[in-house]
């Protein structure tokens, strides 16, 4: 009985060995889907943002014909070092280099070269834009300069959002029937905008903000 056993005991150890070779062998990796469409396997790192190098490319873990993540002759994870994308999408939480947001399920993606978001059922959108190495105000003056012929007839006011205070501009003249609103602002030396486009009959359902504050930066982003 005992024989009979420990034959059991070692037949179910083998399985959950063999088993377990087909998972990646980080619990911290997943798979994560680019702008372009690529499926992409990558970690977390302690904050929860995807892991980079010291030169804030991205990590990627090879994998092979059944999933599994490839080992060098070591037993150490095959990886490369890939640019990061424009933003990539791994379940509820869309990110880029600098930051990453949580996507209600009311909102979807827009096929987009920036985080662009759409309400499904308001057809309000969200765009994220970052310009690397740049100030919040040569940002708004470039908003504002944009706008100078469109008489846009902006309201400006400093507003308070999740993670620190941003300039809003605000008008109903850029688009029809809708209020459009520009969110400016500085994190970690790069300039920010946030444009949100609402239209008049359907904006007591949509909470732009409720996305916008959702906003959590990476903070060694440069």
């Amino acid at each position: 009985m005992k024989s009979k056993f420990l034959l059991v005991l070692v037949a179910v150890t083998l399985t959950m060995t063999l088993f377990s070779c087909q998972k990646p062998s980080s619990k911290s990796t997943f798979t994560a889907v680019n702008e372009a469409g690529t499926a992409q396997v990558v970690a977390s790192d302690e904050n929860g943002f995807i892991k980079t190098n010291e030169k804030s490319s991205m990590i990627e873990y090879i994998t092979g014909a059944d999933g599994a993540i490839k080992k060098d002759d070591s037993g150490k994870d095959v990886t490369k070092i890939t640019n990061f994308p424009s933003y990539i999408k791994h379940g509820n939480t869309v990110e880029c280099y600098q930051f990453k947001l949580t996507l209600p399920d009311t909102w979807e993606m827009q096929k987009s070269q920036s985080i662009k978001l759409t309400h499904k059922e308001t057809k309000a959108e969200i765009t994220f834009t970052v310009r690397t190495n740049e100030t919040a105000e040569k940002l708004l003056k470039e908003v504002e300069d944009l706008y100078a012929d469109w008489d846009a007839g902006f309201t400006k006011e400093t507003v308070q959002l999740s993670f620190g205070q941003a300039i809003k501009l605000e008008s109903t003249k850029i688009k029809p029937n809708a209020k459009t609103s520009f969110y400016v602002f500085a994190h970690n030396g790069n300039a920010f905008l946030i444009r949100t486009t609402v239209y008049d009959a359907m904006s007591k359902n949509v909470d732009c903000l409720e996305v916008i504050n959702s906003v959590k930066f990476r903070s060694t982003a440069k």
